[in-house]
């Protein structure tokens, strides 16, 4: 492993003891550790942190919008099914540009007569 020979930030030696570091390399144990980690060779591999204990509700639904299956394999296409196409997106698109549009209007025309009509 290569040394990283970039300039690390020296912390301020009143600074660091009110900050608990103690010593004015506070990145020295962060590279031993980094270098230590390095020499050792092969790493165990890394865990999810979205786990069945963990999220066990979320999990299924997490791994079906990245097209993985509860296994974490790739999800088969949905049969005769390409993609959304081109005429997903422009409803799509349309359909949010008119509920923006209404939910302005509501916002600027009938909430204020509805205050108006709670006042009177």
């Amino acid at each position: 492993m290569a040394e990283d020979l970039a300039a690390a930030p020296a912390a301020i030696p009143a600074w660091a003891a009110r900050q608990g570091i103690g010593r004015t390399d506070p990145y020295g144990a962060a590279r031993a550790r980094v270098a230590a980690l390095g020499a050792a060779g092969r790493l165990p591999a890394l865990r999810p942190y979205y786990s069945p204990q963990r999220a066990g509700a979320h999990l299924g639904g997490i791994l079906e919008r990245n097209g993985l299956d509860e296994k974490g394999r790739p999800l088969a296409p949905a049969p005769g099914g390409g993609g959304t196409g081109p005429l997903r997106a422009v409803v799509r698109r349309a359909a949010r540009g008119g509920a923006k549009s209404l939910y302005r209007v509501g916002r600027e025309r009938v909430a204020p007569a509805l205050r108006r009509w709670g006042q009177s």
